[in-house]
């Protein structure tokens, strides 16, 4: 019965070793002025965020990304790495002061909607409404969010005339792929395929 017990607690404590240690493994590699990783945990941090956005578009709850949306989300996680290598090159940054700026403007958008939602103010914890609305905790949302701040700001300092969503896009389009010819992806298949979602 001792042994039992002992083989069940070596068990869990290795598997949560693994599992843990998974989040950190690498399945990308980025390089255009540096080399940086993407790690499983970063990419299931944008799966879950565009899981999260696909859900409430569609109206299903129970909505999941196909496999070629995963990959469309591991190639946005790349590209945003490239971006933000680039801007940074540049000299561009988002301070801390503005970055705090439009991170609480946004968290308190999202109170204000809970609450019309709900008809009734709301004591909620706001690290709560973050989680329900992104899939990400705070600090990881706020890493997530001055990427995109990042971003955002590179294009439209490259494509200065933009008006519309869809130029936006196209301009993005067109940055990236001019980052990628430049620099290079490394997509560790090996890592990725092993990923639980």
């Amino acid at each position: 019965m001792k042994r039992l017990i002992l083989f069940l607690c070596f068990s869990l404590a290795v598997s949560a070793f693994s599992f843990g240690q998974s989040d950190t493994d690498t399945v990308a590699i980025v390089h255009l002025h540096r080399t940086e990783q993407v790690t499983v945990r970063q990419l299931r941090n944008y799966v879950s965020w565009h899981t999260i956005n696909k859900s409430r578009s569609t109206g299903n709850p129970n909505a999941v990304l196909t496999e070629s949306e995963r990959r469309q989300v591991l190639d946005i996680l790349v590209n945003v790495f490239l971006v933000v290598q680039a801007a940074t090159q540049e000299g561009m940054a988002i301070s801390d002061s503005e970055f705090n700026r439009e991170f609480e403007q946004w968290i308190s958008a999202l109170t204000a909607a809970l609450v019309q939602r709900m008809e009734r103010p709301i004591d909620a914890d706001v690290d709560a409404a973050i989680l329900w609305q992104t899939g990400m905790t705070r600090e990881i949302f706020r890493v997530f969010w001055r990427r995109e701040m990042i971003v955002q700001n590179y294009v439209l300092r490259k494509f200065p005339g933009i008006t519309t969503e869809e130029e936006f896009v196209k301009a993005g389009e067109e940055l990236v792929a001019d980052l990628r010819r430049r620099g290079s992806v490394q997509i560790i298949e090996d890592t990725y395929n092993r990923i639980t979602w």
